[in-house]
């Protein structure tokens, strides 16, 4: 199984104040998509990631890191 991924896309976007929409303009992926990655009902492709990362001005290791393991689980 794939490791879990803590998303920070949606934390991001809202930082700048961005809608969905407004970020998948930015990014060339459907809002759909950006919809599934904020909720973690999708895994981003690597071109994906990259792209969100571009828009957003951050590295990709910002939006996506694994989830500590050993850590808390994190409940939002």
């Amino acid at each position: 199984s794939e490791p879990t991924l803590q998303n920070r896309v949606r934390d991001y976007r809202l930082e700048r104040g961005w809608s969905q929409a407004e970020l998948a303009r930015r990014s060339g992926i459907s809002r759909t998509a950006v919809s599934a990655i904020e909720i973690q009902r999708l895994t981003p492709s690597v071109s994906a990631a990259l792209a969100l990362a571009a828009a957003l001005e951050c590295r990709v290791e910002e939006l996506f890191a694994p989830a500590e393991a050993s850590g808390p689980a994190l409940n939002w």
